[in-house]
């Protein structure tokens, strides 16, 4: 593999990103055909049910200990230095590490779900499926898609993140054909939609896998060259990341569960839809910025601070637009929801408008994590949005009970809590580049 082969610099981020909002803008539009068709498939009680079942799930995939990253950072810098044995030796690590990990996870979320009653717990009313069944099921399936999936963190690497949204994109294909063929039948189980989720990112997985080990196959993992010493790299930097990754977690994915603890499943559906919508412009956002942490990495690697500068002034300009068309979903979103749904589920104003801040607040934040996780800063980061995270949920609950906020509370502990983030990156980003500098 030659060095000019892995490159960041010219039209490599411009055409990772415009590629990656293409495929992203047809996901969206996939996104509109899914998520009305789930509805109407499963009804709006299940619907519930079915979103916070997969807020639980996605857990599974911060359990690697942040090897995900840890490969994607050692990796590109080892690409940036024509490193060929030790790039072989870290993707075969983290395949093994990996594996371990989830086969662990796997055994203890099996184990506990065995004694813990999910029915009672989130109050779930009779409908004739074991939600314990379905959670096991569903947190093997994604174990083994975990694995499958640091392809990803390869692609990032060899910076080709635009790959990344590709197979992305024909998962949902995959998926949505399934649920066509579930309402043909009439299928509305939350167990075999579950299922065909699962499956579909299997399939996507596995072809990926081939792509990208047939295209350099020099990186392809083997057994004859596994090196535990190599694991170190990983997990040094993994850790921290990982610690990132639970903080993020409890940010992103307790909202759901919240609401289905203290209001119901009903009250669920409206504010997830309602993060649906506004997670599209943020995964827009992180779509057109995403082929920077790689990039960044690479370049600091070679000391090219002036194109580190010159490409984060740039996103600002970015996020400035973004910010814009935020404001403009906004007002739009109520006459596009009885259009995307064809039903009207009563969104609350304050919601929206909250809900959006919210976006606004994490997508100023991902400008500067994409530049400080880059360039391997991450100790101070770490401890800010493990403060963020510890105070979320208590936030949360005070706004939505004691201050008599109902379901708007819940998104305005996650506001209060990001205020913190939003100083602490900032604050990083100048010091580094004050440095860069000197």
């Amino acid at each position: 593999m030659e060095n000019n082969e892995i490159e960041y610099k010219g039209n490599v981020v411009a055409r990772n990103s415009i590629l990656s909002l293409i495929y992203k803008a047809f996901s969206m539009g996939l996104s509109l055909i899914s998520a009305p068709l789930l509805l109407s498939i499963l009804g709006d009680y299940k619907y519930g049910i079915y979103s916070s079942a997969l807020s639980i799930v996605s857990w599974i995939y911060y359990f690697d200990l942040g090897i995900g990253n840890g490969l994607r950072f050692k990796l590109t810098g080892y690409l940036a230095k024509n490193d060929e044995e030790g790039s072989q030796k870290t993707v075969t690590i983290a395949y093994v590490l990996v594996s371990l990990i989830m086969l662990i996870a796997i055994i203890i979320v099996v184990c506990f779900l065995s004694i813990f009653d999910a029915d009672k717990f989130f109050k779930i009313k009779t409908i004739n499926e074991n939600i314990n069944m379905i959670l096991i099921i569903s947190f093997a399936l994604a174990g083994v898609n975990f694995i499958l999936s640091l392809v990803n963190n390869v692609l990032l690497a060899v910076q080709e993140s635009s790959k990344v949204n590709f197979f992305s994109l024909l998962a949902q294909v995959f998926f949505i054909v399934g649920l066509f063929f579930y309402k043909k039948w009439g299928i509305s189980l939350i167990l075999l939609v579950s299922i065909a989720e699962a499956c579909s990112q299997s399939i996507k997985n596995i072809i990926e896998t081939i792509y990208v080990y047939k295209k350099y196959p020099k990186l392809k993992p083997s057994r004859k060259v596994i090196d535990f010493s190599y694991s170190n790299g990983i997990m040094s930097f993994g850790i921290k990341m990982f610690a990132l990754q639970m903080s993020a977690l409890v940010l992103n994915s307790t909202d759901n569960l919240l609401i289905l603890k203290l209001f119901g499943a009903s009250s669920v559906t409206p504010y997830s839809f309602l993060y649906k919508y506004f997670g599209m412009i943020n995964n827009v956002y992180v779509i057109l910025i995403g082929p920077l942490m790689s990039a960044y990495t690479m370049a600091f690697a070679k000391k090219d601070y002036i194109w580190i500068k010159s490409t984060f002034k740039k996103s600002m300009l970015l996020y400035a637009l973004v910010f814009i068309g935020t404001i403009v979903a906004l007002f739009v979103f109520k006459p596009f929801s009885r259009i995307w749904l064809q039903k009207d589920l009563n969104f609350d104003n304050s919601l929206i408008v909250l809900t959006a801040i919210y976006f606004l607040m994490l997508m100023f934040s991902h400008n500067f994590s994409s530049f400080v996780n880059g360039i391997g800063v991450v100790n101070e980061t770490t401890l800010a949005v493990v403060i963020q995270a510890i105070i979320n949920i208590p936030a949360s609950i005070f706004f939505a009970k004691y201050c008599a906020m109902g379901v708007n509370g819940i998104i305005m502990g996650s506001i209060v809590s990001m205020i913190i983030s939003n100083i602490v990156y900032p604050y990083i980003t100048i010091r580094e580049f004050k440095k860069m500098i000197k």
